[in-house]
């Protein structure tokens, strides 16, 4: 059996309609274990003979896992805490020769650049929008207070605005796996429709958007090393900017991506190696890790 564990929280991945998919594909090979607290009982099906593709944070939860015996992709704390916000990481990048937007304080922002604000985490590029790529310290300071705004409204200090450099080119996404001491990496370019090429909330939700294969070694090389120097054992997608000389700057960590058969992370595998969703599904699952 393969159990696919999420929280009912903000760690919410696998809505109602992308598990139809997926037990379209899977059948009776597969289910969706929602669980409130490390205490839930329903965590008491999962037998040594199972396979756990976890969705959640919270280590009780995944320690829980761990004591089944089951393989799972549970991640450990460390990987969970320097995915969840790039900063608690640029060092280790940096010491790794990965690049990756400079973070600008406001009071450093200068008419003559180009920046980009965006909330500090947010989810599904909420709050990002054409306003959000600031040519002048106004158009900055315009959308920093629209974003404080936000983050007031939603009570989520998610949304509160983080200014970085904004690195013109194209916007990238890399799938990486670990299969045993392999490590794949698959890369698309996503073309949106938009002037400055970035994934907006409008476009996700519309998806307005056309991928094709990158196969840059200097992109997928940089995922495999980001994914290596945060210590993921099983997958991940892993968000890039793509400068006009091919150079990638890692612009955020997904460590739980969409499982949909349009989700990017599908995406990846299809667009490079015409797979279908049920292999890509077997994919995810093979990473899992007794």
């Amino acid at each position: 059996m393969i159990y696919i564990v999420q929280t009912m929280d903000k760690g919410f991945f696998v809505s109602p309609r992308k598990w139809n998919f997926i037990q379209e594909q899977l059948g009776k090979e597969v289910c969706l274990l929602n669980v409130f607290t490390e205490n839930d009982a329903v965590l008491n099906l999962i037998k040594p003979e199972d396979t756990v593709i976890v969705q959640t944070r919270k280590e009780k939860i995944i320690q829980r896992i761990i004591a089944t015996g089951a393989a799972h992709t549970g991640e450990s704390q460390q990987t969970i805490f320097m995915t969840e916000d790039k900063d608690n990481v640029k060092q280790l990048l940096s010491e790794c020769g990965i690049q990756f937007p400079k973070t600008v304080a406001l009071d450093n922002v200068e008419d003559g650049h180009v920046y980009f604000v965006k909330p500090v985490k947010g989810y599904d590029s909420e709050g990002v929008d054409e306003c959000s790529v600031c040519r002048s310290r106004t158009e900055v300071i315009a959308k920093y207070r629209q974003l404080q705004a936000f983050a007031e409204e939603k009570n989520d200090e998610a949304f509160l605005p983080l200014t970085e450099e904004f690195i013109e080119g194209n916007e990238c996404t890399v799938a990486i796996f670990k299969k045993g001491d392999k490590t794949e990496a698959h890369g698309i370019t996503i073309h949106l429709g938009n002037e400055f090429g970035i994934q907006t909330y409008k476009d996700k939700m519309s998806w307005s958007e056309w991928c094709e294969p990158n196969r840059n070694p200097l992109l997928l090389n940089a995922a495999i090393n980001a994914f290596d120097a945060v210590g993921c054992q099983h997958f991940m997608r892993i968000d890039f900017r793509e400068a006009a000389d091919g150079t990638p700057y890692l612009i955020d960590f997904n460590l739980y991506p969409g499982l949909g058969p349009i989700d990017h992370l599908a995406k990846c595998l299809a667009i490079n190696n015409r797979m279908g969703y049920y292999d890509i599904l077997m994919t995810i699952a093979a990473t899992a890790k007794r």
